[in-house]
């Protein structure tokens, strides 16, 4: 069974009951961290001081690879986030400004989410020294996730799943996320039913960007800009696949409010989970 457990939820998927999700030493501090998180949201809600989480999971890797390497990558980079199988030096400066600039890192528990997130970091460190590097070596060997990102992305998709986020920050949530998704949440919060699970009466915005190949898009920064500045939310859940790395540097610039990358969340909340 696994050591990792968020009150509201069930681990259902085998994933989430094998590997490191059946030791307790992978994230030795998960019930500390999980509180302290509820704890910070719950702060920075409160004072209206900034906070951004970013996660970095699959598509992200995979993008970043595409950008270090130049070499064409599998996986649904190509054709879902970009007509293009590779990413050009200037996008991949704005990807690495947008992880640098997150207060909080997520991914996801698993032994290949720490090889890969330990790439990330290795990159990371040579976009600091050098803004302009072409040449990405991996000078650090990381042995624990939590040496790397601060927190795992499983609670946040725990407090989504729980709906402790839509209950906690009730009525003072907006939504950024692909515009079929958010159609979708605008339909399902004309019923009273559906308010009555989430546990909040409404979103107060919705940013729609969209939902393929928009990194390509050259108003994507704009729309983003658009959106925040107009908003009045405490919290934004966000959800926007790799292209988010092309704007999350933008965020705490335009709005002081939390910016919570929440990932598939979106799709939960969209009913399509």
């Amino acid at each position: 069974m696994s050591k990792y457990l968020i009150d509201g939820t069930t681990n259902m998927d085998k994933e989430q009951n094998s590997g490191p999700y059946l030791d307790e030493n992978f994230w030795p501090n998960w019930d500390r961290d999980l509180k302290n998180f509820k704890d910070t949201l719950i702060k920075h809600s409160s004072e209206g001081t900034p906070l951004s989480v970013l996660r970095v999971s699959h598509s992200e890797f995979i993008a970043l690879e595409a950008g270090t390497s130049q070499r064409p990558q599998g996986g649904n980079f190509q054709g879902r986030h970009s007509k293009s199988n590779t990413l050009s030096h200037e996008l991949l400066l704005k990807f690495l400004k947008s992880i640098d600039s997150s207060d909080q890192i997520s991914t996801q528990i698993g032994w290949d989410f720490l090889r890969w997130a330990g790439r990330v970091a290795n990159i990371l460190d040579t976009y600091r020294a050098n803004p302009h590097a072409t040449e990405w070596p991996n000078r650090t060997t990381y042995t624990s996730l939590d040496m790397i990102v601060d927190l795992p992305m499983d609670i946040i998709y725990g407090l989504c799943a729980n709906r402790w986020l839509f209950r906690t920050f009730k009525n003072k949530i907006g939504l950024m996320g692909a515009g079929p998704k958010i159609e979708a949440i605008k339909e399902l919060m004309k019923h009273k039913e559906y308010q009555e699970y989430l546990g909040c009466d409404l979103f107060t915005d919705y940013v729609s960007l969209p939902q393929r190949q928009a990194l390509d898009d050259p108003n994507l920064e704009e729309m983003v800009r658009e959106g925040v500045s107009k908003s009045t939310c405490d919290v934004f859940l966000i959800g926007c696949g790799v292209s988010k790395l092309k704007f999350w540097h933008l965020l705490k610039d335009t709005r002081n409010c939390i910016f919570l990358d929440v990932g598939h969340g979106i799709d939960l909340i969209a009913g399509h989970g």
